[in-house]
């Protein structure tokens, strides 16, 4: 196809070079992927690219309504080339730019620059290339739909001819349609260059570009269509007019000159003849002709040229000789003498064949220029030849007749207009083509079967006026060929209403009366639907530009959302528009504020929730999914409560959008309208409301923004005199706790070194700070564990990103004092969360850990004079027994003098019970027994047992049942047997404390794999333990027991950690408590 429009010509060579780089004889592999490589860099910005203002929407709205608007004006495709091409120009301030089509074999056509200053040389037009390669990589990066950004062509591999301007910039996007690259939209030379924003920009405007360019293409197309359906028409009419006179009887001449006629008006030319063949000697000989000189008769009157007329004889097939001067045969011939004595150039010679397959004659069209016949000429022409060898085989006229008929129904049929014709005398339709029942849905007779009343009544009621009118005034018209061109609606039988077009001649008798009218019906239904959405469009857009200028202006958030709403309601002609925004405080109810329209208090009866009570309606569906919701038709919409419908079909509503207002990708609120006919809402209004909604959040966001500002800039002066008065007493406050604070400080370096030291810090360590300063804080800790630990510890702050580590460390005091710290690190972290140094505080908990160590021991005598007790007990029992047995064998021994089996008995029971006392007093000998014995392998097992034994007594005495469960072979543990006893006689009795009205004591064992190990679970069932305890349970001192110290579980804690174990407990009020107790094998 041809290029549509060029500017700069100079620029030319610049595009063809580049894009014939990709020849066979051209370009590489590797140059090829090379160019590739840059066309995408500079497409994506990593080229050079100079700064430059950047293009808003308003700019790019505006210059796509000024080309719907000039477009409409032109006539040409052309003309709409070169309108769309200035705009582009005038956007992007660019000197030079073309618009080109991509030919159907691939290549660009056409393409072509002219004239680097655009300002000063008209636009050129069709300016055909050749020898554009399809394979080149300038060509497929528009095809492919990328854009070509170029700062410096010929860096970028774009070769220019030695005469060619200098190219500074170059931008080109592809025109796209239906997914496929249509044609290219380019801008050059534009001072500063171009950015993506200049990308953008074209690529926004070349969808319009397509659209006014296929408008005009197919309003063209549809002209022409119309020209060759007028003369179609016309060859018809005139073809219909002439069977007629064919058909009546008369003299074959008359006849034939009449074919003559028919012919030169058809054809447009102004001379021809007809030839018959002679029966007897099968020469050609001259008949009749029109226009022809009396030389030309006298030549051809029995001899016909053998070089055109002859060779369509002899082939039997017409011959056309679209310039009788280049024909070889007839050079140097008196033939072409005579033919170019009658200004004779083209000649048409159509054999005229009968339908026995006999060739009768010859039918000659003769043109005074060269001329190609078109089909549509050939088609007539052999329409005529068809009549002229039926009138010459008169035998055959009837049959030739109703052939001529058959082939004329055939077009009619297969048009898609509808051909009638309507007696003006009688008031009736005299024809109607089959193509009426497509068109109307009733039959060529039923249409015709109506009466006038009738048939007005199928028109639409705003068009029977006009259409009345249209018939007045061509009825009444003195021109002799009075034609006229009338749209209207008309209801059809199938699909209701539609547009119709119809073209009708008046046609009159020959005393120049009107008797008829003949004309076509189009259905234009389409045409309309897309003549009203352009126009809706263009409206839809000027609206939005005005709505982008309006609440640009206004800076209150009310006053936007308020205008909106009524910008709504005016440029779009709905009926009804509100705005409801979703709460700030979470309620998630959310009520229309905002709200314009002729029934505003619509709007103060809607609540919506935005839980799934609410989901089903429109505008929770567009709060909850952040998608439009498009109700068409609100009589047929069943997720409207029937009071809700009926309400708004009341008042006039018939369909409803619900569009949603959205801020960072979050739903802030929701704009409903409304509108009074059903389906108003297509996807092209859908789409210019969401503009508008997405204006009006924008706005909101704006104006919350600018009232932030405000208020920032008010407290900017307050904030920043605080904020320096705090920073200094900040500073101060420092000092203070740094230089007085009783516990020592110190900050370190991220090496570990000392940076400063407080006074108490000194103290600790027995140094001046002035010696410290400078040196790794480790040096002053012992040796070992404790320096590794103050290394572990500025690793974790300063490397592995810990806010916070504790732990503990000795030193020795200048005066011989071995003194132990708790260490806290903390690092200090800047802006960018890199440490900087690290705070280190020192407390010395020497006295401390040698008070909490006393209070152990006591907490050790507190349980022994416990187990004493128990023990006491123990010991008792089994001498009373000895006792009272030793009393009843005195006695026996005294009644029967001999030792009796009853006396036998009653000293086994003495002995057993005394073996019964020595194990017992020698389990309280070892449970005395403080030694200093390193940890050995220990049966856990054993050491409960032994628990359980000595503690048997106080379970008896409170109603406590206890119960050992031992899971399979248990590991021996590493431990101090004597605090593993302690350990668990603390855990026990606890446990029988907490059931004071008796219960079960349920203590498991069982070994662990994974880490090695020993679990032991003490269970019982009493009171619990409250929630707010747990936590605290462990802690020095902490109690819930009455006369409880607060030691016991402390020192429990402490030897497992001993240990390296662990102790958890889990207690439910009402239900008991579970100790664990986890130690490594």
């Amino acid at each position: 196809m041809p290029i549509i429009a060029v500017s700069d010509a100079p620029l030319e060579e610049a595009i063809v070079e580049a894009l014939r780089a990709g020849a066979v004889d051209c370009v590489s592999t590797s140059r090829l992927r090379a160019i590739r490589t840059i066309a995408k860099r500079l497409l994506h910005g990593e080229g050079r690219c100079l700064q430059a203002p950047r293009i808003s929407q308003q700019a790019v709205l505006s210059s796509i309504n000024r080309i719907l608007e000039q477009s409409l004006a032109c006539e040409t495709e052309e003309q709409v080339g070169e309108t769309c091409l200035r705009v582009a120009l005038d956007l992007l301030a660019s000197r030079a730019g073309f618009v080109g089509e991509i030919g159907s074999g691939g290549p660009l056509c056409g393409l072509g620059w002219i004239q680097c200053a655009r300002d000063d040389a008209p636009v050129v037009h069709h300016r055909p290339l050749a020898g554009l390669a399809p394979h080149s990589p300038w060509f497929h990066a528009l095809v492919d739909g990328d854009g070509i950004v170029s700062h410096d062509p010929l860096a970028d591999g774009i070769d220019l001819p030695s005469h060619h301007p200098p190219l500074t910039a170059f931008l080109a996007v592809p025109l796209r349609r239906a997914g496929e690259t249509i044609g290219v939209l380019a801008v050059a030379n534009r001072p500063g260059g171009y950015t993506r924003d200049h990308l953008e920009a074209l690529r926004a405007l070349s969808p319009t570009v397509i659209e006014v360019l296929m408008r005009q293409r197919a309003e063209v197309a549809m002209q022409a269509s119309e020209r060759r359906l007028a003369r179609d028409l016309d060859g018809m009419t005139r073809l219909q007019a002439l069977s007629t006179r064919l058909a009546q009887p008369d003299d074959l001449l008359p006849l034939l000159r009449e074919i003559l006629t028919a012919a030169a008006e058809i054809t447009g030319t102004r001379m021809g003849s007809i030839q018959v063949v002679d029966a007897s000697s099968g020469a050609l000989h001259l008949v009749a002709h029109q226009g022809l000189s009396p030389s030309y008769v006298e030549r051809f009157a029995t001899n016909s040229c053998p070089a055109i007329c002859g060779a369509a004889q002899r082939r039997r097939c017409r011959v056309i000789v679209e310039d009788v001067c280049a024909l070889p045969e007839l050079q140097g011939s008196a033939d072409l003498a005579v033919l170019a004595a009658n200004a004779i150039r083209c000649v048409v010679s159509t054999p005229l064949i009968c339908h026995s397959g006999r060739l009768v004659g010859m039918l000659n069209n003769h043109y005074t220029a060269p001329h190609p016949p078109s089909d549509h000429e050939l088609r007539f022409i052999d329409l005529l030849a068809r009549m002229a060898a039926d009138v010459i085989e008169r035998s055959r006229a009837e049959e030739a007749l109703r052939a001529s008929e058959a082939m004329c129904r055939e077009v009619l049929e297969n048009s898609r207009d509808a051909l009638y014709r309507r007696n003006l005398i009688s008031g009736t339709y005299d024809y109607f083509s089959p193509t009426i029942e497509q068109l109307y849905g009733y039959t060529a007779h039923e249409f015709a079967a109506l009466c006038a009343e009738e048939r007005e009544q199928l028109l639409h009621p705003d068009d029977r006026q006009a259409y009345r009118a249209h018939n007045a005034a061509l009825e009444a018209s003195t021109e002799p060929l009075a034609t006229d061109t009338v749209e209207y609606r008309l209801k059809t039988k199938r699909h209701g209403y539609r547009w119709f077009c119809a073209r009708r001649r008046l046609m009159r008798d020959t005393e120049g009366n009107p008797i008829a009218l003949i004309g076509t019906v189009r259905d234009i239904e389409e045409e309309k639907r897309a003549q009203q959405a352009i126009a809706q469009r263009l409206e839809d857009l000027a609206a939005l530009a005005d709505a982008s200028q309006v609440l640009s202006r206004e800076s209150d958030e009310d006053n936007i959302l308020q205008r909106a709403c009524a910008l709504a309601v005016e440029r779009f002609g709905l009926q009804l528009a509100w705005i409801g925004l979703v709460p700030e405080d979470g309620s998630g109810i959310v009520v229309p504020m905002y709200a314009a329209g002729l029934d505003e208090a619509y709007r103060t009866r809607i609540k919506l929730s935005l839980d799934s009570s609410g989901e089903r309606q429109p505008a929770t569906r567009v709060l909850r999914t952040g998608q439009a919701v498009v109700v068409d038709d609100i009589t047929n919409a069943s997720f409207f409560s029937p009071p809700w419908r009926d309400d708004g079909l009341a008042r006039g509503f018939r369909s409803m959008a619900a569009l949603p207002l959205v801020h960072d990708s979050r739903v802030t609120g929701v704009m409903a309208v409304y509108a009074g006919k059903a389906g108003a809402f297509d996807h092209e209004r859908l789409q210019a409301l969401q503009s508008l909604a997405n204006l009006a959040a924008a706005g909101r966001e704006k104006a919350r923004l600018h009232a932030q500002v405000r208020r920032y800039a008010e407290d900017l002066e307050g904030q920043v005199a605080a904020r320096t008065a705090a920073l200094a007493e900040s500073e101060a406050r420092f000092r203070a706790v740094f230089e007085d604070a009783a516990m020592g400080i110190a900050v370190i370096d991220l090496r570990g070194r000392l940076l400063a030291v407080n006074p108490a810090l000194e103290q600790l360590l027995g140094r001046p700070g002035a010696e410290m300063v400078g040196r790794p804080i480790t040096q002053y800790f012992l040796h070992g564990r404790d320096r590794e630990a103050l290394r572990k510890s500025c690793r974790a702050v300063f490397e592995d990103g810990a806010s916070t580590t504790k732990g503990e460390a000795h030193w020795v005091h200048p005066n011989g004092q071995l003194r132990l710290g708790q260490v806290t690190m903390s690092a200090v972290r800047g802006a960018g969360g890199a440490p900087r140094f690290a705070i280190c505080m020192i407390e010395d908990i020497t006295e401390e850990r040698q008070a909490r160590a006393a209070l152990i021991q006591a907490e050790r005598l507190r349980v022994t004079g416990q187990l004493t007790t128990a023990f006491a007990h123990e010991i008792k029992n089994p001498l009373q027994a000895v006792i009272g047995c030793l009393g009843l064998l005195a006695e026996t021994l005294t009644e029967e003098r001999i030792a009796s089996a009853n006396a036998q008995r009653y000293l086994e029971a003495a002995r057993n019970e005394l073996h019964r006392a020595d194990r017992v007093v020698n389990r309280l000998r070892d449970f005395h027994r403080r030694g200093n014995r390193a940890p050995a392998p220990t049966h856990v097992d054993g050491i409960l047992e032994q628990v359980l034994l000595v503690t048997q007594k106080q379970c008896e005495e409170q109603l406590v049942v206890s119960r050992l469960d031992i899971s399979g072979e248990l590991p021996p543990v590493i431990a101090q047997q004597d605090e593993l006893r302690q350990l668990f006689l603390n855990l026990v009795f606890n446990a029988i404390d907490a059931m004071p009205t008796g219960g079960l004591l349920q203590v498991n064992l069982a070994a662990t794999e994974d880490p090695p190990g020993v679990r032991v679970t003490i269970a019982d069932s009493g009171e619990g333990i409250p929630p707010a305890s747990l936590p605290h349970l462990f802690e020095f001192l902490y109690t819930t027991k009455e006369r409880g110290t607060g030691l016991g579980l402390f020192v429990c804690q402490e030897i497992v950690h001993n240990h390296g174990g662990d102790i958890t407990v889990q207690s439910t009020e009402g239900a008991g408590t579970t100790f664990t107790v986890w130690l490594p094998a």
